[in-house]
């Protein structure tokens, strides 16, 4: 990987459905991320972030764009 690039792991699904309201929307668990760059300050605790769609905000971010949903960790990770 080159210093600028940025690599984010996390699970596609993987929440447990709520039993009490069945939707397809998953809202009782949490779905990890990893993110790596060499750029990267080591063991960022990202927190217990509102929404999956803060990751595709930092994503949107990392592309110079935005997304109209989430909040981007990006500069969470390079500080």
């Amino acid at each position: 990987m080159r210093p600028s690039d940025l690599l984010i792991i996390t699970a596609d699904h993987g929440c447990d459905p709520d039993p009490v309201n069945p939707t397809t929307d998953h809202s009782r668990e949490y779905v990890p991320i990893l993110a790596y760059s060499s750029s990267v300050s080591s063991g960022t605790n990202l927190g217990t972030r509102a929404t999956l769609a803060d990751m595709g905000q930092t994503i949107a971010e990392n592309f110079g764009v935005t997304i109209p949903h989430g909040k981007s960790f990006l500069s969470s990770l390079r500080s």
